[in-house]
């Protein structure tokens, strides 16, 4: 291998003299050889090399001559080729020009063909021509021979005309003469009439003046037995009314008297809980040593029984005797209250009306505004997406709708207009029952929403009083607002419509004037009306369909929001649109007017169908209105923002709305289903009971502190507790699962975090509201479904309460408790590590209202865990 330059510059140096001494190495006597030999060696070597060449030579020559004998072939075999291939060539250009010449000859013969046809067609038209021709001119013969018959049948008819016209003028003289003689005749008939006429009104006008003289000789005796009766009956009337004045005095001792007793059983023993009625004093009460209100028997028992009352009492220096002495003391607090403390209450309540309806004003000026902006930008934009199979009937009703509202004058409308109203509604209302989407969308293009919008403007609500007649029926009205229900029913493209194109002002306005002939005054409430004791009568005017409708159509669009997903309902403009509305609804009054219509019921609504619906129709707006103000957050327990629908705040200075003692009302009746080993209920109260604690849980997700202080305040509570624990009894065998899911719900937001509350469902006669809740079938304990339902109350119950938690421990074992926390504790670990698959386990599946995260801060799982195994 030969080294390049760089190698050879890099090698280490040799030392001087290395070659010579190698030679003299090599050199050796040793290694030399015999001249001789040497020559020898080199001779044949030489020999080899010659013999070597020549033999290289001759095979070199062969091959040469080898080669050029190939070179030859090849040379051979390549003219035959080109000669092989000229040939071919030759053989292709002959049968190319004889193809030619038969493409020529082809070519030549259809060129004659085609012109023998050209000259036959031309033959054709010169023989169609000539016939044309032929026929035009035995037509035109054919035409001039019927123009001289027809005028020859003209002239024939004419003259029969003439013949026929002297004909009917010789009858018109006869018929005319005819005429003159019955006219004649006639005229003799009617002067001898009116000549009986005259003598028979004669008679009559005689026989008349006789039979008035004889009505007024029957009129004077009837006015003077009918004073004296008068008088009788107004003597009986004072003597009722003295002796109800004596019941009602009998009866308001006995009362007192009957409080008394209760008051020193209350102090005697804390377990002894009589059910105290409803119905409110004729006259309100207060304590005058706390300076509270009290309105009825439960305000009363809960005040005495109160934090506040007891410690007032016991500052009281000279208070040292018995218990019997310290409810005696308490009952003499006890006073009717004075005029101008009532006035303060209403006077109060007057100016957060007045506050209210200012707010309305501008709210309802900023919605209209916003309302015309977005009609005016609808234009543009395509909104029609699905094409309903029905279009046309949707166009036909629409148009039938429209026609009917601009051929509109003044008054009442006709029968047969609202006929044709109620047929093109009925139809509709079929149409929409089955709720397909493209059916709504399509009637909401086509104007129809518009439409029923209008039909709701007809009614006149700018007067205070209703009309003596109505320009259209309240039927009508409410087939509308069916209607409206049935299109919005579960289509958020026509509910984003309504909220977006301000048409739902119209049903707030409508529905605010329907709602004033359901209470006695706006604003009114059970602690300012004045009510009849006897019996728990009902002292209300039967709801308005209307306005049941109306609610329900107000109801529908917003759970329709509410359910919705959060990116729908999530967008900015929608967001203050829905605020905006449910803060229209609050201040024009409709809460309001449903608080004083469920202060007003003293009873069960079973024989009541009205009023049943239209409460249903109530708890459904205000249960679709919290839940969308619920959902808005995604944690119950952090701070609230501030209120700008003033919803919260209106259910928090009204009592909840009084919904609580519109439970009692229906549900306890005076205190007689305690008397019951296993009450039961209707389904109608089961279904409005479940509606009405639905709602009051959403309002926990709305605002939890609020509901927990509503719940727990004086009066309520003791309703509250007495409610819960019937429901309990009533649902203790796992009947009506819904219900008894939203009492336990119900119960775990009112002691969440709260020692007062968590107290309260320990007192009372046993069991208690915690032995209930302990004591509910075994699936609660074992199915995790209903352990999601159930735990989260029980531990809310318990947290930080030692006393709570030595009873579930007696009734149950905290254990579970401690064992189900763990396994919360675990599961959000894993959501946390995990998040794709924290909605993949299906252990325990229950709807995410009930989840522990909602009900129970994440936050305090652990201290739970810790408290609950007891370190």
């Amino acid at each position: 291998m030969e080294s390049s330059w760089g190698d050879l510059v890099e090698q280490a140096e040799r030392p001087p003299g290395r070659a010579v001494h190698l030679h003299q190495r090599l050199s050796s006597p040793s290694r030399k050889r015999p001249l001789e030999e040497v020559i020898r060696i080199h001779e044949e070597k030489q020999l080899k090399a010659q013999q070597q060449r020549e033999r290289m030579l001759d095979e070199r020559l062969q091959s040469l001559q080898m080669l050029s004998e190939k070179v030859q072939k090849a040379r051979e075999l390549k003219d035959e080729l080109i000669q092989q291939r000229q040939q071919h060539l030759d053989r292709k250009q002959r049968r190319a020009e004889q193809q030619r010449q038969s493409v020529l000859q082809e070519k030549i013969r259809k060129a004659q063909e085609e012109e023998a046809k050209v000259n036959e067609i031309a033959f054709i038209n010169t023989l169609e021509a000539q016939n044309k021709k032929i026929e035009v001119l035995t037509r035109h013969q054919g035409l001039e021979a019927r123009l001289q018959d027809i005028q020859e049948e003209r002239q024939r008819k004419k003259e029969e005309q003439q013949a026929k016209e002297a004909a009917a003028q010789e009858r018109r003289r006869q018929l005319e003469a005819e005429r003159l003689a019955r006219l004649e005749e006639m005229q003799q008939k009617k002067l001898e009439q009116e000549a009986k006429y005259k003598r028979e009104k004669h008679e009559r006008e005689k026989a008349r003046e006789e039979a008035a003289k004889e009505k007024a000789r029957e009129r004077e005796m009837r006015l003077a037995a009918r004073n004296e009766a008068l008088q009788t009956a107004t003597e009986q009337l004072q003597l009722k009314i003295q002796q109800k004045q004596a019941e009602t005095t009998r009866r308001h001792e006995q009362v007192l008297e009957q409080v008394k007793e209760k008051a020193a059983g209350v102090s005697r023993h804390s377990t002894q809980d009589e059910v105290p009625a409803v119905t409110p004093y004729d006259k309100k009460k207060m304590c005058t040593l706390c300076n509270v209100e009290i309105v009825s028997e439960v305000y009363l028992l809960s005040h005495l029984r109160g934090k506040k009352h007891q410690q007032a009492l016991s500052e009281i220096p000279a208070n040292k005797g018995t218990l019997e002495d310290k409810d005696t003391i308490s009952l003499q607090y006890i006073k009717e209250m004075p005029y101008d403390k009532a006035g303060e209450t209403e006077k109060a309540d007057q100016e957060r009306q007045k506050a209210l309806r200012k707010r309305a004003k501008k709210l309802r000026t900023r919605m209209a505004a916003k309302g015309r902006e977005y009609e005016s930008n609808l234009s543009s934009v395509s909104s029609q997406r699905q094409e309903s199979s029905k279009k046309p009937r949707l166009q036909k009703i629409v148009k039938d709708l429209n026609r009917q509202l601009q051929s509109q004058g003044s008054g009442p409308w006709p029968a047969n207009r609202v006929g044709s109203v109620e047929r093109s509604l009925g139809e509709l209302g079929r149409i929409l029952e089955s709720k397909v989407t493209a059916d709504q969308v399509t009637f909401c293009n086509l104007g129809g929403l518009t439409t029923l919008t209008r039909l709701l403007l007809v009614p006149d609500i700018a007067s205070d009083k209703p009309p003596i007649k109505p320009i259209i029926p309240h039927k009508a009205l409410c087939s509308v607002a069916n209607v409206l229900t049935l299109a919005c029913g579960d289509c958020l493209d026509n509910c984003r419509y309504m909220v977006y194109t301000n048409k739902l002002s119209t049903l707030v306005d409508l529905l605010a004037y329907q709602m004033k002939n359901v209470s006695p005054s706006q604003g009114s409430s059970k602690k300012g009306a004045d009510k009849e004791t006897e019996n728990s009568a009902h002292k209300y005017s039967l709801p308005d369909p209307l306005a049941t409708a109306l609610l329900k159509a107000l109801a529908t669009v917003l759970q329709c929001f509410a359910t919705a997903s959060p990116e729908e309902k999530e967008v900015a403009a929608l967001v203050q649109r829905m605020v905006d509305l449910i803060g229209y609804v609050v201040c024009c009054g409709v809460v309001d007017d449903i608080r004083s219509f469920f202060s007003l019921i003293h009873g069960p609504l079973n024989d009541e169908p009205e009023a049943m619906n239209f409460a249903q129709a109530c708890l459904a707006l205000l249960s679709g209105t919290a839940q969308y103000l619920g959902c808005r957050s995604s944690n119950i327990f952090e701070i609230r923002k501030e209120d700008l629908t003033q919803f919260v705040v209106t259910f928090q200075q009204t009592e909840l709305l009084e919904i609580v003692s519109f439970l009692y009302a229906i549900l306890m009746n005076g205190g007689n289903q305690q008397s019951s080993s296993n009450p039961t209920l209707p389904e109608l109260t089961i279904n409005l009971v479940t509606e009405a604690l639905g709602m009051l849980n959403f309002m926990g997700t709305v605002d939890l502190k609020m509901l927990q202080a509503s719940l727990g305040a004086e009066g309520v509570s003791l309703e509250f507790r007495h409610i819960i624990s019937h429901l309990l009894s009533v649902c203790s065998e796992g009947k009506n699962e819904d219900l008894l899911h939203e009492v336990i719900l119900i119960v775990g937001y009112f002691t969440v975090l709260n020692n007062d509350n968590q107290v309260f469902v320990q007192t009372g006669r046993p069991p208690t509201l915690l032995q209930h809740l302990c004591s509910l079938p075994f699936q609660y304990f074992s199915d995790p479904r209903l352990r999601n339902v159930l735990f989260p109350t029980l531990i809310a119950a318990c947290f930080e309460n030692d006393e709570n938690k030595k009873i579930i421990e007696q009734e149950v074992s905290c254990a579970l408790l401690e064992n189900y926390m763990e396994e919360q504790i675990l599961d959000l670990h894993h959501d946390h590590l995990l998040p794709s698959q924290s909605g993949r386990r299906s252990d325990g599946e229950v709807s995410q209202r009930f989840a522990l995260v909602n009900r129970f801060p994440p936050s305090k799982w652990e201290d739970a865990r810790r408290f609950l195994l007891g370190s």
